[in-house]
């Protein structure tokens, strides 16, 4: 199978489509032909090594596994003698999680693994763009009891998880303040933002608005501004966090009576399955760029660049749309 492999850390001229063997299933496992699989901006930190101490996790030199990806949507090819969730033809989508492996053809995942039947209302670029942006939200997010009514600032809200944040903030009715590039005004406001700002015109730095949440999805805003626009007993979450903010950020917002939140957002079935539920009532949708499998070298470029709107699928099959 064609696969877009990683020969070492670095910028997208480390990847190239390379032949490799097709994954071989055991019994309790399916395999997965890939339609369409996202470039999340935690493939690109993977494969820059960025930090450095990912190659702790993923390998010294060169990334142990050299096919990235998380995500994918497809088609079930076979199944194990002991799987019973689910049959050949069957459409799914899901993570593979750090086994990582979906910047390929095919793949193979457990059948209790992060996956589900895709919703009949959306094709498989959507499906494959919608539970990285969704979980990280999720998890962040499910730390605070209630949203209704609540004043929020969110930067970086054009982005995965910045539009997947937006839309769920919404939903449970809270009132939201953007902070983002003048070309992503219109997609923010599309997605109901209450309040939308121009950050190359009006600086954090200056803003003097408080809110009962902060968060910031890119780790651009300082923690003292953080601390500054937070109220009294609010929240602040730092999605990408820093290694010294994640250590130290907690105890430095808590003498300022503001809860700290940061780490690393874990993915659960659970999620897949409200996630589904919102898709299926058409309470969330896809916010992404698409590009040819042969594209991935532009593909990883545009994720590199933190530019990016929404997430940025690989289309294995125009046919199949």
């Amino acid at each position: 199978m064609k696969a877009i492999y990683a020969s070492s850390y670095g910028l997208s001229n480390v990847l190239s489509i390379q032949e490799v063997p097709k994954p071989v299933i055991k019994d309790n496992e399916i395999l997965i032909k890939i339609l369409a699989t996202p470039i999340n901006i935690g493939d690109s930190r993977i494969r820059r090594a960025d930090p450095p101490i990912v190659k702790l996790v993923f390998g010294f030199t060169r990334p142990r596994n050299p096919i990235l990806g998380i995500n994918f949507s497809g088609v079930v090819e076979s199944v194990g003698n002991k799987v019973t969730k689910f049959k050949v033809g069957d459409e799914v989508y899901g993570s593979t999680g750090l086994k990582m492996g979906t910047h390929c053809e095919y793949c193979k995942i457990k059948e209790d693994g992060l996956v589900i039947i895709k919703p009949d209302n959306i094709n498989h670029e959507e499906a494959s763009s919608l539970f990285f942006g969704y979980s990280t939200a999720t998890h962040f997010i499910s730390k605070i009891d209630n949203l209704k009514d609540k004043t929020v600032l969110l930067n970086g809200a054009s982005g995965a998880v910045g539009t997947a944040m937006l839309q769920l903030l919404k939903n449970e009715g809270a009132t939201v303040t953007t902070f983002t590039s003048l070309s992503s005004i219109e997609l923010v406001k599309s997605l109901e933002a209450d309040i939308c700002f121009d950050y190359n015109i009006n600086k954090i730095s200056e803003h003097d608005i408080q809110y009962d949440i902060v968060i910031d999805c890119v780790n651009k805003i300082p923690i003292n501004d953080c601390i500054r626009l937070c109220k009294e007993n609010g929240y602040i979450i730092a999605v990408n966090a820093s290694f010294k903010d994640m250590i130290f950020g907690a105890k430095y917002c808590k003498k300022r009576n503001v809860k700290y939140i940061s780490g690393t957002a874990l993915e659960k079935y659970s999620q897949l399955v409200s996630l589904n539920d919102l898709v299926k009532i058409n309470q969330y949708e896809a916010v992404y760029n698409r590009y040819k499998f042969e594209e991935f070298r532009e593909a990883n470029d545009l994720v590199d660049s933190g530019k990016k709107k929404g997430n940025v699928i690989l289309v294995l099959h125009e046919q199949l749309r």
